[in-house]
């Protein structure tokens, strides 16, 4: 039921999507003000992996926050990005060996951008993230995956021509190099790398 309802609403999500893409087309080039500023909602379907945790690929959906601040250069535009992510995982931890990866994710990202009038395009590289099992492990401490390497994301923004609402697409992929074990952090050898990817719509408003 519950993976029923998630694919029901990633659904809709992508209807209005389409449905309201043609609207951006009739929209103005990019803005003239020398700030630019975003704040949006996203949700997405995506997998997650740990090896060092026996943490075998699963299917999740993630749902959060996201913002962005920086400069205008004409059309460029560079700065900074935050976001706040809840991941949850689709199975039931007894159908995939008694594991739950459901967690969430606190990210921050340098961004790098150009708008193209009827839309904009966004490059982000991650040098800070962490992400929190929320699930405590077998001798009771907490959980958590860090220091992001090879990680990114890039996303399209279609405004509506009637002003600064806008929707879109994104993809990210993400992956931990250490890993903090109830406080205490290592490092973590190369191909035991948590990894995550994901891919999804998302709605909000661009100034």
């Amino acid at each position: 039921m519950r993976k029923r309802l998630i694919s029901s609403i990633f659904t809709a999500l992508l209807l209005i999507l389409s449905s309201n893409a043609y609207a951006a087309f009739g929209a103005n080039g990019a803005s003239s003000s020398p700030v630019f500023f975003s704040a949006g909602t996203g949700l997405s379907m995506g997998t997650l992996a740990a090896s060092n945790l026996n943490l075998d690929s699963r299917s999740m959906v993630v749902y959060g926050l996201n913002s962005d601040l920086g400069m205008r250069f004409g059309s460029l535009k560079a700065g900074l990005g935050v976001e706040y992510n809840f991941w949850m995982q689709l199975k039931d931890p007894a159908d995939l060996g008694g594991t739950n990866a459901q967690g969430k994710e606190f990210s921050l990202a340098p961004v790098v951008g150009y708008d193209f009038g009827i839309f904009s395009l966004n490059l982000r590289y991650y040098l800070s993230s962490k992400y929190t099992f929320d699930k405590a492990d077998s001798s009771g401490n907490k959980l958590a995956f860090l220091s992001p390497k090879t990680s990114f994301a890039v996303d399209v923004k279609i405004p509506f021509k009637s002003g600064t609402p806008y929707i879109g697409l994104h993809y990210k992929k993400m992956e931990y190099g250490k890993v903090d074990v109830g406080g205490t952090e290592s490092d973590l050898a190369s191909g035991n790398e948590m990894t995550t990817s994901s891919y999804g719509a998302s709605v909000g408003f661009a100034f």
